[in-house]
């Protein structure tokens, strides 16, 4: 992808890496494993994939 070799994150960001660099600006935040639902991904995968939920200060829940 056009760009990516800028990301500071060659080849992706591990889950806790990503918590670990949001956590400070939010309020409370969350990972949620998503690699064994292969039905997300048309096949079972092996790499990690996540999505991390985060809420900001002064959010509702």
């Amino acid at each position: 992808m056009k760009g990516a070799e800028l990301l500071p994150w060659t080849g992706g960001i591990g889950a806790h890496d990503l918590a670990a660099a949001v956590r400070p600006l939010v309020a409370d935040l969350r990972i949620e494993p998503l690699s064994a639902h292969a039905d997300l991904w048309g096949a079972p995968v092996t790499d990690e994939r996540y999505a991390l939920i985060a809420r900001l200060s002064g959010s509702r829940a």
